[in-house]
């Protein structure tokens, strides 16, 4: 995954974005339109509103650089504030005095351990060639993005336009004789990714208007700039909505004399979180993700590790696409048994082990769960605890 980034990656994100933008395709070919005619107008509407959201992104990012100048006092005002915050005898000065001591310590020892005496010059050699040829590195990474993008792009038109030859390999390599569970697999992952983007997509949406109506309200300048990149950073599990809110609320410090901008933009970003992330997401979605928010979590810390900033992006779509693939071949059980949202244990098992841990409380507690739901004693019985008493005769006689 690391020594094969530069081609897996742009090989990922295609596949995730053929999946998702599938069934567009499939409803223009089922109103009569030609295969390459579909792939084409999806692929030229994808470009087109990433061109117009880079545009936008653009004006909005230069007309904010442009009125910077305006709100230096207040910015200056509020460092000063800060900084008489950490002076004297507080406790912050007292830290900050104390780390400024160590540092100069420190600095003081390196110069005396340094070959030659405290004095002697640094030399930087080679100085003059370096700043004639520091142009040249910023090509290499320019070329790059240039590359990665048309990269994912080719991949994606042709997933698209070869849909059906690509769908026919993987069910060969997965045997004929197992074609039940390989095309069970392929319809599983696309329809739940369109549903997680569509479901996600209509909520960060939601998400971002209410953003950019409350910075409009407080006075944040370019409050369609911060909707905007609120419901796209939305899509980055857990973080995204912190690296969101990070530069309205800077720029709310910045506008306004006092603390009431900050206070109110921080406070809507942390309600809009509550709302949308825990109560309307898990009514809509339920357990249509397909996993466990614990897994999310740890998708999330590994994608990033091996592929960086988009590795966070794809770390929902990958995971679910692993999910279900546990959810269709024994084989890969495990993955959708750790990943999963799916209980682990049956509910006499989950009964059985409560008792064999002597969690007592946890055991009444599902007995009562059981019991709400609507189901009477005799049919908790029968459905729970003698099933559990026949697991502990199995044990007992297998010791």
């Amino acid at each position: 995954l690391v020594l094969g980034r530069d081609v897996l990656m742009p090989l990922a994100l295609a596949t995730i974005l053929a999946l998702i933008l599938a069934p567009v395709v499939r409803f223009l070919i089922d109103h009569r339109a030609p295969r390459a005619l579909a792939v084409g107008c999806v692929t030229i509407a994808f470009v087109t509103s990433i061109i117009a959201s880079s545009i936008f992104f653009s004006a909005q990012l230069l007309a904010l650089t442009a009125s910077l100048a305006n709100y230096k006092e207040n910015l200056v005002q509020k460092l000063d504030t800060v900084t008489k915050s950490g002076s004297g005898d507080s406790v912050i000065g007292r830290a900050v005095a104390s780390i400024e001591l160590l540092d100069k310590a420190l600095q003081a020892d390196t110069r005396r351990s340094a070959p030659g005496g405290p004095d002697r010059p640094v030399i930087v050699a080679r100085e003059a060639s370096t700043r004639s040829y520091a142009y040249l590195e910023q090509i290499p990474p320019f070329l790059s993005k240039i590359a990665f993008l048309g990269l994912t792009l080719l991949f994606m038109v042709l997933m698209l336009s070869k849909h059906q030859d690509i769908r026919d390999r993987l069910v060969r390599l997965a045997g004929t004789d197992n074609m039940t569970s390989t095309t069970s697999a392929l319809s599983d992952a696309g329809t739940k990714l369109s549903r997680l983007f569509s479901i996600q997509a209509g909520l960060n949406a939601g998400f971002g208007v209410m953003i950019a109506i409350v910075l409009l309200i407080v006075g944040v300048p370019n409050a369609a700039l911060w909707g905007v990149a609120a419901m796209f950073l939305r899509f980055v599990p857990v973080i995204g909505v912190c690296l969101s809110a990070l530069p309205p609320i800077l720029l709310a410090a910045a506008v306004d004399p006092g603390w009431s901008a900050v206070i109110v933009t921080a406070a809507a970003f942390l309600a809009g979180e509550l709302v949308f992330g825990h109560v309307l997401e898990p009514m809509l979605l339920g357990r249509g993700s397909g996993m466990s928010q614990f897994a999310i979590i740890i998708a999330t810390a590994f994608w990033a590790l091996v592929w960086g900033p988009i590795g966070l992006i794809l770390a929902a779509p990958l995971s679910m696409c692993l999910v279900v693939l546990g959810q269709n071949f024994p084989k890969f059980e495990f993955i959708a048994l750790v990943l999963g949202d799916q209980p682990a244990l049956s509910p006499e098992h989950e009964f059985y082990h409560r008792l064999l841990s002597e969690d007592i409380a946890a055991a009444v507690e599902q007995l009562d769960t059981a019991s709400v739901e609507g189901a009477s004693p005799g049919a908790v019985a029968d459905s729970m605890i003698l099933p559990a008493l026949h697991i502990v005769a199995r044990d007992h006689r297998n010791q």
